[in-house]
């Protein structure tokens, strides 16, 4: 080689993926979704003032926050399973607290649930705890 010259690797893509995928900051989402309820969300969100309890008062009904200027009751959430779904005929969205703020943050559930550890000073991130995700290390 040449004085001055520089020596150009190749990296596959794949590679650079994994690598990115590694930096990640890792977090328990089964520990972050046992923490933090969707009630409590949203609340956080001020969407819960919004809602009304159903007659059996298991779940929550009220206009979508997912959707601004839907009327009606197209949104509702069950309480004891922490899962939302979306009734606007546009949509049908539906899922569980980590689903919701990715939705609501437009990011993955990964970062949904950073997000959610840091707003509620959780301190689960960097973390493993589930047995499952000791397993599989």
């Amino acid at each position: 080689m040449s004085s001055g010259s520089v020596c150009k690797v190749q990296i596959p893509n794949k590679l650079k993926l994994f690598v990115l995928y590694m930096k990640r900051i890792s977090i328990d989402l089964k520990a972050v979704k046992a923490a933090v309820s969707l009630e409590r969300l949203l609340g956080y969100y001020g969407f819960k003032s919004k809602m009304q309890p159903t007659r059996n008062g298991s779940s929550l009904v009220g206009p979508c926050p997912i959707h601004p200027g839907d009327s009606g009751n197209v949104f509702k959430v069950t309480l004891s399973r922490n899962r939302w779904v979306c009734h606007n005929h546009a949509c049908r969205c539906r899922g569980n607290q980590l689903d919701f703020v990715a939705v609501m943050e437009k990011c993955d559930t990964h970062e949904a649930a950073l997000k959610i550890d840091r707003w509620f000073s959780l301190g689960l991130a960097g973390k493993v705890t589930s047995k499952s995700v000791l397993q599989r290390i």
